[in-house]
């Protein structure tokens, strides 16, 4: 767990809280893949986007086919920059969905602080690892499903 200060202005004052950046829940990964596959669907309908993402990648040689919602997830993490600069609504909800941080409070915070967020999320989350756990479980999902309906076919 990574704590963070928020700083909200009151008047003439600032008061500061803690915020504790966790481990993503899953009510924070479906607000995530929500912002994500927004994303997806802005980059996928507008060419010079799509170009930017894949020239910030251009080592990856993709092609138009390969450019999917796990890979824009990617691409947004590894080219945050990128995203806040054209997308820059979609990236601070992104960062607001992943942190816990409401959209009200996070757009009040000053620029920098925001990259502290944004870090502090990265730190708590292994996303690379969080999606090859979740292909894992859909593979072993697919291979009892398999099993299952040759087991039926093969008794009946």
């Amino acid at each position: 767990m990574t704590k963070v200060t928020l700083k909200m202005k009151k008047g003439e004052t600032v008061e500061k809280s803690q915020h504790e950046i966790e481990s993503l829940t899953i009510e924070q990964f479906q607000e995530s893949m929500g912002v994500i596959k927004e994303v997806f669907e802005i980059v996928q309908s507008n060419d010079a986007l799509k170009d930017m993402f894949n020239q910030f990648y251009k080592e990856e040689e993709l092609d138009d086919k390969e450019l999917s919602i796990e890979l824009i997830f990617q691409y947004a993490i590894g080219a945050y920059d990128l995203l806040l600069i054209n997308l820059p609504d979609q990236a601070i909800r992104l960062v607001s969905a992943m942190s816990g941080i409401s959209l009200d409070v996070l757009k009040k915070q000053k620029l920098e602080d925001f990259y502290d967020f944004y870090d502090a999320v990265l730190e708590e989350n292994d996303i690379e690892k969080l999606f090859k756990r979740g292909k894992l479980s859909l593979a072993t999902t697919k291979i009892k499903l398999s099993f299952a309906k040759k087991l039926k076919k093969a008794t009946a």
